[in-house]
């Protein structure tokens, strides 16, 4: 007999209908949670690989294991309603525990680590660093993500006590659910978290689970008055069936399937799989689509669960065309299908060779208003994906189907609880070997193709056992799974991704390699070897000397100006490998004893080796760590004369906005020594508010912050705790010894020279900037200003940079008063030229040469041996205007 599912059934129809809507609401809050949680967990943990996979298995180990346990806390409870609500409410309060804790984990963290072993030296990371990062994560999530996955069964054992509103109800809770959870998904990662910041989105979270708790409390107590109403004779009424209310009819307690339960079981785990295995490896592919930004993750997720939501709303009409054996079936095998076509279509628009491209690099798509591109990548993202998504959204409730009618219905909390943890675990699995196994070892497109060929054999297995007979299973098995194979076949084995990391010019590749954190490519130019260019997926992050003169020119910088402004520097920390051209400039000052290097992605590493400024890599000095920079300052116990901060910002790089907030900064001045340097390049191709942002967070973090124009469009900004004024600079003749040759191929040849980039102070720009909003963990208002900038009117190189080297050169004038003598001209005349030069700049940023040529000819008149001057004129009158770029 059917267990009395604690809180008998509601009232008819009407009940149903409130119950989806639970469902659709608590799905919202719970992605709303995901997404921000995830953003926070990587900001303690790190935004390596083995840091999102635990996330990952966090979320969905704790979902699991909440779903399987529900019915033992339902065994307790005579009303289950009233415990739904209650676990609603208990969401909403751990959710709040959660988040406000997360918020002073980082420091907590540091705490822990620091007192591990193996974590003094620079090397590579200590086990025991490694299992405090996996427990910790799965610790944090499991109180809160098992009480959502208790949700799913809590609803189940209120609305299923029958074979009908089995099929009624089973897949249209999950799916309600999951399309609610898309919704959430849209919200957070769209308008919630640029908006408002990760707490007050989770705040909106929280509302949710209170609003739905107390509903849910309120119908319990409406159906509980009811009942005390009708009296005795009432309450023994026999309850309608169409609600699944009481007892089952004869027959009903169990359901027959042609799968045995451990192959029901078999089913989950592997679908589950293929599920998250799919999602992983198609976050990379659509990178290569949409760019590496928040958005484009936040179009993907919520295509996904769109996906898997609609498609479980089909399992009730699927039911009534064929048996729920031949249903699965034929599903897996239009997934291998459906699957591949979507790398094949995902080929085509990626391919700048067949005129179907719309990737982020196309300039017309980059040139698009953001709602407009957002809207072309959603388009792409649901003509791509979501054929297959929704085949894998009906797949779960139909082998849940199968799994929970076998065990019997008076054990429908119990078998749905399972199910999501047998579907979970496989879920967790598919994560895991996609990130860390699939994707290094195979690449996106290959990966995907090996994926449908574990839906191939699900489709078969379960074909096998389908009803009919062989005669008629072949008649409809065969061809479908031909058709699998055969796509698959085409899927091409890598991506048909043509961009250069030497822009026009004809290349070879030298070393490709597809990671889940980024694609790694490095070029080398057919008419010149020596010409090299490293890109992160598909964007210019490195280069070798004598091309791409801003890229090479701030590579070096960054090591050598510090070196020169504080020359007693015995210790430096850089961040971020690139092409090694900053380990390499690092290297010469022999003053330097210990050079360590963080470098988040181990494909970088790899593909330094192809630059000659790899040679660093052999010298004693220097230690590189495959690690999330956050997570090593957190963690070492080391202080360090100098930190030099290289992210690779580009409005198409999602998480670069983290090494640009108040707690990176708080976390580099901690980690440096009283007279120590942080330095970070930041482009001013920025937008205004973006940039001033960043300045700043910068202003309310170090006690002086000065900052140097290297043109046309890098900015370099040195925070210290000591005024750069005052400090012994290094000798003339060590400078030309140690930096000369790199400087020179700069256009200066007096090293020396560098001192004249220097154009104000931390006062200045404090007043340059005003008050405003400061870029935070909590509310990365970087991270989202890039991609909606609006490019349509900007010139050869930017408005918006134009409009930044403005106002920095009106906080240049400001600080001139208060300048240290050795950072300026030391005549009227050459300060003058300063000027002019600094404005001719502008001009070029707003693509008007002639007036640039001419301020520039103006300077050299009136300052005919100033270095700079002379340097500019030659790259903007005398070199193509590419070399400016």
């Amino acid at each position: 007999m059917l267990r009395a599912a604690p809180g008998a059934r509601v009232a008819p129809a009407d009940a149903g209908r409130a119950l989806h809507v639970f469902a659709f609401v608590s799905g919202a809050a719970a992605l709303v949670y995901e997404v921000a949680w995830t953003k926070q967990l990587a900001l303690t943990f790190g935004s390596s690989t083995l840091a999102a996979s635990a996330s990952v298995a966090g979320f969905m180990g704790g979902m699991g294991v909440g779903a399987w346990l529900y019915h033992r806390a339902a065994r307790s409870s005579t009303d289950g309603l009233r415990l739904y609500g209650a676990l609603e409410l208990a969401i909403a309060a751990a959710a709040v525990a959660l988040t406000l804790w997360l918020e002073v984990l980082p420091a907590q963290l540091a705490t822990l680590l620091r007192a591990l072993p193996g974590l003094a030296g620079a090397g590579v990371e200590g086990a025991a660093a490694t299992a405090v990062r996996l427990v910790g994560v799965f610790a944090l999530l499991l109180g809160p993500t098992a009480l959502m996955g208790a949700t799913y069964p809590a609803l189940c054992s209120v609305a299923i006590g029958s074979r009908e509103t089995l099929d009624r109800h089973l897949g249209a809770l999950y799916g309600w659910n999951t399309v609610g959870a898309a919704a959430g998904g849209l919200a957070a990662g769209l308008a919630l978290i640029p908006a408002f910041g990760l707490r007050r989105a989770v705040a909106v979270g929280v509302a949710l689970n209170v609003a739905v708790g107390l509903a849910a409390l309120a119908l319990a107590r409406r159906r509980a008055r009811a009942r005390a109403a009708q009296g005795a004779a009432a309450a023994a009424r026999a309850p309608d069936a169409s609600e699944g209310s009481g007892a089952p009819a004869a027959g009903e307690d169990a359901i027959a399937s042609a799968l045995s339960p451990l192959a029901c079981g078999a089913v989950l785990f592997a679908s589950g799989f293929a599920t998250l295995a799919y999602e992983i490896v198609w976050f990379r592919v659509f990178r290569s689509i949409g760019g590496n930004s928040t958005y484009a993750f936040t179009i993907v997720l919520v295509t996904f669960l769109l996906g898997l939501g609609t498609g479980a709303l089909g399992l009730r009409p699927a039911l009534r065309r064929a048996a729920p054996e031949q249903v699965l079936a034929l599903v897996q095998l239009l997934v291998a299908t459906t699957a591949s076509l979507a790398m094949l279509g995902a080929a085509l628009v990626i391919d700048d060779g067949v005129g179907l491209a719309i990737t982020f690099e196309q300039r017309w798509v980059r040139e698009l208003a953001w709602p407009a591109r957002l809207a072309l990548h959603g388009g792409a993202a649901l003509a791509l994906m979501l054929p297959a998504t929704l085949l894998m959204g009906l797949s779960f409730p139909l082998a849940s189907r199968m799994f929970v009618g076998s065990g019997g219905l008076a054990r429908v909390d119990e078998r749905v609880g399972l199910a999501v943890l047998l579907a979970n675990a496989g879920s967790i699995a598919g994560s895991i070997v996609a990130a860390t196994v699939l994707l290094p070892t195979l690449g996106s497109m290959a990966s995907s193709r090996a994926i449908a060929c574990v839906n191939l054999a699900i489709g078969l297995v379960v074909a096998h056992a389908a009803p009919g007979s062989r005669g008629e299973r072949l008649r409809w098995v065969a061809p479908l799974a031909i058709a699998g194979v055969c796509f698959a076949a085409l899927v091409p084995s890598a991506l048909p991704y043509r961009q250069s990391a030497l822009g026009g010019l004809p290349t070879r590749v030298l070393f490709t390699e597809e990671g889940d954190l980024a694609t790694v490519r490095v070029s080398e130019s057919v008419e010149n070897p020596r010409l090299r260019g490293m890109s992160i997926d598909g964007v210019t992050i490195g280069a070798s000397a004598g091309w791409s003169y801003p890229i090479y020119s701030k590579q070096v910088l960054i090591a050598h100006l510090p070196m020169w402004l504080e020359p007693r520097i015995r210790t430096a920390l850089q961040i971020g490998l690139g092409s090694a051209s900053t380990l390499d400039a690092l290297s010469r000052h022999p003053d330097l004893e210990r050079i360590e290097c963080v470098e988040i992605s181990a494909a970088v590493v790899r593909g330094s080796a192809f630059f000659e400024e790899s040679r660093v890599l052999a010298d004693p000095r220097v230690h590189v760590a495959v690690e999330d920079a956050i997570h090593w300052l957190l963690r070492t116990p080391a202080r360090y004369d100098l930190i030099v901060a290289d992210g690779k910002q580009n409005d198409d790089f999602s998480g670069t906005a983290k090494m640009m907030s108040r707690e990176l900064y708080a976390l580099a001045l901690d980690r440096l020594t009283d007279d120590g340097l942080f330095v970070q390049w930041v482009p001013i191709g920025n937008g205004v508010d973006e940039l001033r942002a960043i300045v700043r967070t910068q202003a309310t973090v170090f006690p002086h912050l000065d900052v140097f124009y290297d043109p046309p469009t890098s900015a370099i900004f040195v925070g210290s705790r000591r005024p750069l004024a005052g400090r012994e600079r290094m000798p003339a003749a060590q400078a030309r010894a140690r930096m000369g040759r790199d400087l020179a191929a700069l256009g200066l040849a007096d090293p020396t020279d560098v001192r004249l980039e220097w154009l104000a102070d931390r006062e200045a720009l404090v007043r340059a900037v005003g008050d405003g909003p400061l870029n935070t963990w909590d509310h990365a208002i970087v991270e989202f200003a890039s991609y909606r900038a609006d490019r349509r009117q900007q010139g050869a190189l930017g408005y918006a940079a134009a409009s930044n080297l403005a106002w920095l050169l009106d906080a240049a004038a400001d600080a001139r008063p208060r300048a240290p003598r050795d950072l300026v001209p030391a005549t009227a005349e050459g300060v003058r030229a300063q000027e002019l030069v600094r404005r001719a700049y502008v001009e070029l940023l707003r693509a008007d040469r002639p007036a640039a040529v001419a301020l520039l000819e103006e300077a050299i008149a009136i300052a005919p041996d100033d270095a700079l001057a002379r340097r500019a004129h030659r790259r903007v009158a005398v070199e193509p205007p590419a070399a400016a770029r």
